[in-house]
Parts: structure tokens; C-alpha cells; sequence
């Protein structure tokens, strides 16, 4: 493909993009962390890494997408917490699918400022003031304290040392320091730990189905399966419904691969949540 490419358009060697959703974005970030160092780029949709171990750096600038009932969605939460380079996480209403075409502009226009920062294009200080300025009303139109904190960290991080956000960063600094923002920020990274744990124990609960404890077991998992059940039904677009509907996703998808219990497999069908 990339020979393809190359054959047929006149691209530049050093700012090669690549790009793919769930396997695809796998794909695409193993190629990116061989060792190629022309690309400059990559955006992830809805998976991370190909062997699932996160780093706290890379060499290329990394896009990730993810909608909030996608099985994968604290998969991609944990790539934006340990990432030190650069890096962005869009989150968007959906399930494990391709992000809408908003945020796909989005990646392209980020990924052109990441060039300009890294060397690899020629600044253009109009771009980038437009740039700026769309990141401005995305704040001003924010009203979730940490989705504004985040919103300012990664804004002075991508412009820094090009444009001034010197005011950015000082709101920054007086957020930080406000108690109910300290409690807002706590409550995300508590209810993403919360996650992982549901999902260990329930993973847990699986492997005992093998065992002499099948039966306490198959019963338990039932119980969890039907509670995240009851929450994922609700009416209300919240929080808790988001998280029991990627639960229950992340069961679902690949049982079969981690467990032979027939009763259990058709039991999971019961509570498969259809595609969003």
C-alpha cells in the first residue's frame, strides 16, 4: 500500500498518516511503532496498541476516538492517562464505530498542528490562529469541569511556544487548585478504575466456570450480568448507563474465545446490547 501510494501521489517521505478503526487501528499502530520514523502520525479509532501494554511515550503524534459505549472506550481512556507525548483523546456520543465526520476533521487539522510543532511542515500562523480560536469556543461552550480542564491542558500543550495561551494557562493553574474541580477530576478517574474492576471480576468469575465453584460462579456472573442489565436500559443518557452498556459489551465480545460453559454463552445472549 504504502509503495501504491507513493507510485501514485506526490506525498511527502517524512509526513506518512496512518489510520484505522478497532483491528485497523491496531494494525496501523504497530507499523508506526517498528521502525519506520517517517510516520508522523496516527489515528485510532476505537483500539490502541496491537499487544494492549501502554507506554508512556512514542515517537509519532497519536489521534484516538472513541464513543462512550464502545467496549473499548477505557482502553482508550488509559492510552490518553499514560501518554506523555503528543497526543488527543475525542470522545463522541456512539458505540465502536468510526467517530463522526466532525472529529475525523478535527484529527486532520490536529495532526497538521502537531507538524508544525514537530518540525515536519512549515508553520503557518494563520491555520493555527484558526485553529486556536475553534479550541477557544470549544472551552467557552464546555460545562463539565473536567472536560474544560482537559480541553485547557491539551490546548496549551499543542500551542505553546507558537501562539500565546498564556491566559489559557493560567486558568489552567487556577482550576487545578479549586476543590470541586479536584473532586470532578477524581470522580472520572474513580469511575474508570470502577470499570476496570467490574470487568476483572466478572473476567475472574469466568475462569472459575472450569472449576469445582462452576455453579456459585454461573450464578454470580448472572446476578452482575443482570444488574448492569437493568442500568443499561434506562431512559436517562447518563453516566452509569454509558458505563453498564460498555460493560456489558466487552463481556459479550469475544465470550466465546474465553469460555467453553455452552450455559453461560447462551446466557450472554440474553444481555448482548445491539450496535449503536
Amino acid at each position: 500500500m504504502s509503495a501504491d501510494v507513493s507510485r501514485r501521489f506526490s506525498i511527502d517521505p517524512q509526513r506518512v498518516y496512518l489510520t484505522g478503526m478497532s483491528g485497523g487501528a491496531r494494525v496501523a499502530m504497530g507499523i508506526a511503532l517498528g521502525n519506520r520514523n517517517n510516520i508522523a502520525g496516527v489515528i485510532a479509532s476505537s483500539a490502541s496498541y496491537p499487544d494492549a501494554r501502554p507506554r508512556s511515550s512514542v515517537t509519532f503524534a497519536v489521534f484516538g476516538t472513541a464513543g462512550t459505549e464502545d467496549f473499548n472506550y477505557l482502553e482508550m481512556r488509559l492510552l490518553d492517562r499514560r501518554l506523555s507525548s503528543a497526543h488527543f483523546l475525542a470522545v463522541f456520543r456512539g458505540g465502536h464505530t468510526l467517530p463522526p465526520d466532525d472529529v475525523a476533521f478535527d484529527a486532520l487539522e490536529w495532526m497538521e498542528l502537531q507538524g508544525m510543532q514537530s518540525g515536519r511542515r512549515s508553520r503557518d500562523e494563520a491555520l493555527a490562529g484558526r485553529m486556536l480560536e475553534k479550541r477557544r469556543a470549544r472551552i467557552a461552550a464546555a460545562t463539565e469541569p473536567a472536560e474544560i480542564v482537559y480541553l485547557l491542558e491539551t490546548l496549551v500543550s499543542d500551542f505553546k511556544g507558537m501562539l500565546d495561551v498564556s491566559a489559557e494557562a493560567r486558568r489552567l493553574e487556577d482550576m487545578s487548585r479549586q476543590p470541586d474541580v479536584k473532586k470532578a477530576l477524581k470522580r472520572d478517574q474513580d469511575s474508570d478504575n470502577a470499570e476496570g474492576r467490574m470487568l476483572g471480576e466478572i473476567f475472574d468469575l469466568e475462569a472459575r466456570l472450569a472449576g469445582d465453584g462452576r455453579d456459585v460462579a454461573l450464578m454470580s456472573l448472572r446476578d452482575r450480568l443482570t444488574k448492569l442489565a437493568r442500568k443499561a436500559a434506562g431512559d436517562a443518557d447518563t453516566p452509569e448507563r454509558s458505563q453498564a452498556r460498555r460493560v456489558l459489551r466487552s463481556v459479550t465480545a469475544g465470550a466465546s474465545g474465553r469460555v467453553q460453559d455452552r450455559e453461560y454463552l447462551n446466557l450472554l445472549e440474553e444481555y448482548r446490547q445491539p450496535p449503536r
